[in-house]
């Protein structure tokens, strides 16, 4: 098969797809994305397309551990995709 020819197929395979994207213009909650924990209150912020998180030292623990934040997102919602990707 040509290259033209392969190449419009994948191109039109692709366009079939449903794509799901986090473009950090509002907190992870917000987009279907669940806590998992916010350790010692860790600041959060959305500046111009990028979520934010400062972590510093936490005191208040003994001995010190750095704030964090995790989030999940289910993979329910890809169920029957055929192709997935994560990028960071």
């Amino acid at each position: 098969m040509p290259l033209l020819y392969r190449t419009l197929a994948m191109l039109s395979a692709s366009l079939c797809a449903d794509v799901s994207v986090y473009e950090a213009t509002s907190f992870p909650v917000e987009d279907n994305w669940f806590v998992v924990q916010n350790f010692c209150n860790t600041p959060e912020a959305v500046e111009d397309g990028i979520f934010v998180q400062t972590v510093d030292t936490c005191t208040e623990i003994q001995p010190p551990e750095g704030q964090q934040s995790t989030y999940r997102r289910l993979l329910d919602d890809f169920a029957g995709s055929e192709t997935f990707f994560l990028e960071f």
